[in-house]
């Protein structure tokens, strides 16, 4: 579910893990679980629960002398300390989370430690420092098939790339991003998975977007802008009807399929309209509202 950024659900299957851990006096599980906690925590943008969750972790760790899973934490802790604008003790807790890492031979936790310290290089306008951990990272990555983590180093390198005016390449870089996005949504069965994956990788597309402004290429931009959008409204459509199928009125159903199908030709059509004449032409305006009316 976090993967997919489902976060309220994987919250909720963590949290009813949480007494029968604790019940069962394991510690170096229940680092584990406050790990993945603050992990989810963070990324759904609840930041006080995600250092509580990872001092837990983190003292848990300790305790049971896991020099693996201690270093694990530690190179979350220090993401998330870069976050809130300390990044001297990020730094600190990178380099020394990641001689553990290498001693455990974990290429998995490397790759992610790797690509989170390259976050500062960025930040800190070192592009080739970034650029040269990316690259591990994504070596890594494959070599522990971790195709999340690989994902984001490359979209973390046309970030650098695009940062140090090397937009050409930063264009190569995030069209490899929306290509391993593409193969991973067509392999999510659920339709309301499927939708919420979309909403967590939406950045990637927009930036993709602005990419291809900056190399001034307007009719790409908007064709990708156009794609992204008509696939989260189908996707979203597709949530909708399945959510409804089950105990519905024969009727009722097949009168929301006829509108499903209206929909799906009439933002086809849009689509069609706003890469011929502008996405703010009166033609494709008139659709748009078309639309809007069917929804």
């Amino acid at each position: 579910y976090r993967r997919l950024g489902v976060y309220d659900r994987s919250i909720a299957t963590l949290a009813e893990a949480v007494p029968v851990y604790d019940r069962l006096n394991l510690p170096r599980r229940t680092a584990r679980l406050n790990y993945t906690m603050a992990s989810t925590y963070y990324e759904s943008g609840d930041r006080a629960e995600a250092e509580r969750a990872i001092r837990r972790s983190l003292e848990l760790y300790g305790q049971s002398e896991d020099q693996l899973g201690y270093a694990d934490s530690l190179g979350l802790s220090a993401r998330m300390l870069h976050a809130s604008g300390d990044t001297d003790r990020a730094l600190q807790q990178f380099a020394e989370a990641r001689p553990l890492l290498q001693k455990a031979k974990s290429r998995f936790g490397e790759a992610m430690l790797l690509a989170s310290w390259a976050e500062i290089d960025i930040d800190r306008s070192d592009y080739a420092a970034a650029l040269d951990k990316l690259q591990q990272a994504s070596a890594l990555s494959r070599a522990s098939n971790n195709p999340y983590t690989e994902t984001r180093s490359h979209y973390l390198r046309a970030v650098a790339l695009q940062r140090d005016h090397r937009v050409d390449e930063a264009v190569k870089a995030i069209e490899i991003v929306i290509e391993r996005v593409e193969a991973m949504r067509g392999s999510i069965a659920r339709s309301d998975l499927r939708t919420s994956y979309l909403a967590a990788v939406r950045s990637y597309y927009d930036f993709y977007v602005d990419l291809l402004h900056q190399r001034g290429d307007a009719a790409a931009a908007l064709e990708v802008s156009e794609r992204a959008r008509a696939r989260t409204l189908l996707e979203g459509l597709a949530e909708w009807a399945a959510k409804i199928e089950k105990g519905a009125d024969p009727a009722l159903l097949a009168k929301q399929r006829a509108v499903q199908r209206a929909l799906n030709a009439k933002e086809s059509y849009r689509a069609d309209v706003a890469l011929r004449d502008g996405e703010n032409s009166p033609a494709a305006r008139a659709v748009a509202a078309d639309v809007d009316r069917l929804l």
